[in-house]
């Protein structure tokens, strides 16, 4: 086992119709042809502000904390080998080599003398940390509308001696197929009152400072686990959405089927940085977790953290609900990176220890 970047741096089965049925999922989140009353709303995970918490629901008995040694992430295939380039006597590399839509990666660079490091896409600048064994690395998500093929990553770097180098390797980006669906919604979610845009602007403002978090090494030392482990996957990342016979978003996120009650643990090390009732989102729970990495828990129907919190990979944050703008009990799971909604399937299955 090779060492650990981020350790020590130095910087009941449910229909499918039991969807979350808001138009966002994390701040900047992607939606298309949407009605100008919901374009506020669109910024916003899939949740939004603080209301009463409802304490009053029935809770299941408490399965225990899943156990943070033996709980697996989600099974991910096998990744494809990664790709290198050289920055002088520098070696720059991005792992996996071929990536999705939505999925995550991690841009490393090896070498003596490196005083400063950035890499950057055509929509994305990635910030750098410095390991506990010299090396730099960062991390970085392809955003959902991105075409199959070649995606370039620019390395830029400053030597102790002020010299500038440079150099660029690709990602090869795979097609996918998106799934659609079509739901069925009150009107006040398609055409909300004054007062529902209202609070969707105060939600988009929190989770503005929720992403004002400054850049700093992962909070982690062991990869995510699932917040609800072994629940059926309702609705996965980059779906559209079709709200009364109108296209009005993509599905940035990850649906997990539960009942009223059920325990939503904590997928990583991490601080806690909204505790908030929202328009959208229902109570949401929004946590992060150092490199630039959130995850975000909504349509909770019980807080069990307070913002400023530190919590543990595995540790009890909420219960599931069913608050917000949803048709059924699950629990949204969002991720963002860096201003990027990414798969949190992705998250899941990645290997930040190799």
């Amino acid at each position: 086992m090779t060492s650990s970047p981020p350790l020590h741096c130095a910087v009941s089965r449910r229909p499918r119709a039991a969807l979350a049925i808001s138009a966002v999922a994390l701040p900047l989140l992607l939606v298309t042809r949407q009605p100008a009353a919901l374009a506020a709303a669109a910024d916003l995970p899939d949740a939004e502000v603080p209301a009463a918490v409802d304490g009053g629901l029935s809770t299941s008995a408490d399965a225990g904390a899943p156990d943070a040694e033996s709980a697996p992430a989600t099974a991910a295939p096998t990744a494809a080998p990664p790709v290198e380039a050289t920055l002088g006597d520098w070696k720059a590399k991005a792992r996996p080599g071929q990536v999705k839509p939505g999925a995550i990666y991690e841009v490393s660079l090896e070498g003596d003398g490196i005083k400063e490091i950035w890499a950057r896409t055509k929509s994305l600048k990635i910030p750098f940390f410095r390991s506990a064994n010299g090396r730099w690395f960062g991390y970085g998500a392809v955003p959902v509308e991105t075409a199959a093929g070649p995606l370039e990553v620019r390395f830029e770097a400053v030597a102790e001696d002020g010299q500038h180098k440079t150099g660029t390797l690709s990602l090869q980006v795979l097609q996918t197929k998106v799934e659609e669906h079509t739901l069925t919604v009150s009107k006040k979610f398609t055409s909300p009152s004054g007062e529902s845009v209202r609070r969707m602007k105060a939600d988009n403002q929190a989770f503005s400072k929720v992403y004002a978090y400054a850049f700093g090494p992962p909070l982690f030392s062991a990869n995510f686990i699932d917040p609800r482990a072994g629940a059926e996957r309702n609705a996965r990342y980059g779906e559209k959405r079709i709200f009364n016979g109108k296209l009005q978003s993509r599905h940035l996120g990850l649906d997990l089927d539960g009942n009223i009650g059920d325990p939503v643990y904590a997928a990583n090390d991490g601080e806690v940085r909204m505790v908030r009732d929202c328009f959208a989102s229902g109570n949401t729970v929004m946590l992060a977790h150092g490199a630039g990495i959130y995850t975000g828990y909504f349509h909770l129907s019980q807080f069990k953290v307070k913002e400023g919190q530190k919590v543990k990979r595995g540790e009890l944050i909420g219960l599931l609900g069913v608050t917000g703008r949803v048709t059924g009990p699950h629990l949204h799971l969002a991720a963002k990176i860096d201003g990027v909604q990414m798969d949190p399937d992705s998250l899941l299955g990645f290997d930040f220890f190799p």
